[in-house]
């Protein structure tokens, strides 16, 4: 298989199209989403809000498709407008036109740049090995998982480096 991303010398991190997960840690619960209940509601309640905020999270130095857009870019609004409107154009059409943004390969391209950012050792977090099947069966409690995990991620080197509470009271 090809290699998921494509380091470069200003540090960008380019997926590409057709290839495999390649870190060292695994996906947690996709059905946990009682872990961070909020999460699950604003993940449920507010999609596209969310999917803005993973592209944030994800961050401008990994790279996605063949026009090798920046995260918070792949996954903005005007994205997501190609992705809702390759539904209702002719498969085709829509194929040509976006492919990378075309129906299920949107969701693709978004958990192999969780998988990057996370260092994931795949690109579907489970229960289905195949990451189309995987967003079709289980879209809501798949997209929990990844914000929970980019939220986690954030908050964790949001405090690397800084001294314990504990530390600082003395």
């Amino acid at each position: 298989p090809a290699c998921l991303i494509t380091h470069t010398l200003t540090g960008v991190s380019h997926i590409h199209p057709f290839s495999h997960a390649q870190g060292t840690e695994e996906w947690g619960n996709t059905f946990g989403c009682l872990e961070d209940v909020a999460v699950c509601f604003y993940v449920g309640c507010c999609f596209p809000c969310s999917l803005c905020d993973m592209g944030s999270m994800i961050g401008p130095e990994v790279t996605i498709g063949k026009k090798k857009e920046p995260a918070p870019i792949f996954l903005g609004c005007g994205a997501q407008c190609l992705n809702w409107l390759s539904y209702d154009l002719d498969l085709c059409v829509a194929a040509v036109a976006c492919p990378d943004k075309c129906m299920c390969f949107y969701d693709i391209n978004i958990l192999k740049a969780a998988a990057v950012k996370l260092n994931k050792d795949s690109i579907s977090p489970g229960p289905c090995e195949e990451p189309c099947l995987q967003v079709f069966c289980c879209k809501g409690c798949t997209y929990c998982l990844v914000y929970r995990e980019l939220k986690k991620s954030a908050a964790s080197k949001s405090t690397y480096g800084q001294p314990e509470v504990a530390e600082m009271a003395r």
